[in-house]
């Protein structure tokens, strides 16, 4: 897995998701700067949220370092099980399914216990939604796409002889 493919897929999947907290935040009538605030507040604590505009750029850097952990763990699924590299739609939903349970039903209320989760389609069905198609599936498809012209080029490079040191760059 390349270090261009990890950083991919931390940008493509984390402004994905972003963006549609914005605009979920922004069609709620909520300030966009709270949200964000909001996100900071996870591990810095609700206190951070007084801070306005430097709380809701904190709040964007935890978003990116978050979304950093996820496509890691991924990556360290794909070299434990390579085979997921030839499924990447299936891995992606599936793992995307996993990110929002963790979220929703640990994380979430590990960190404000007091909060009570709503059991409505919309309450779940949009973040699932979410989470499988913004987080999820662009994450499989870009580090499956990097984890398969890898092995590829492993295979070349053995096929013609070539140690890795001799071999050309990808």
């Amino acid at each position: 897995m390349t270090r261009r493919a990890i950083l991919k897929a931390i940008f493509v999947a984390g402004t994905l998701d972003i963006l549609s907290a914005v605009a979920l935040t922004a069609m709620a009538g909520r300030p966009v700067d709270r949200m964000l605030a909001g996100i900071a507040a996870g591990p810095f604590g609700d206190g951070v949220i007084a801070l306005g505009l430097t709380a809701a750029m904190l709040g964007l850097v935890t978003h990116y370092a978050l979304m950093s952990i996820m496509v890691v763990v991924f990556a360290g699924l794909i070299r434990r099980y390579p085979g997921l590299v030839h499924r990447p739609v299936a891995a992606g939903i599936l793992y995307g399914l996993a990110i929002y349970a963790v979220m929703y039903w640990l994380v979430l209320p590990i960190r404000w216990p007091d909060t009570t989760q709503l059991f409505t389609l919309r309450a779940i069905g949009i973040p699932i939604l979410i989470h499988i198609t913004l987080v999820g599936l662009p994450i499989s498809l870009i580090l499956s796409a990097a984890g398969r012209s890898s092995r590829q080029s492993a295979v070349h490079v053995a096929a013609s002889g070539m140690s890795s040191r001799q071999a050309p760059p990808a």
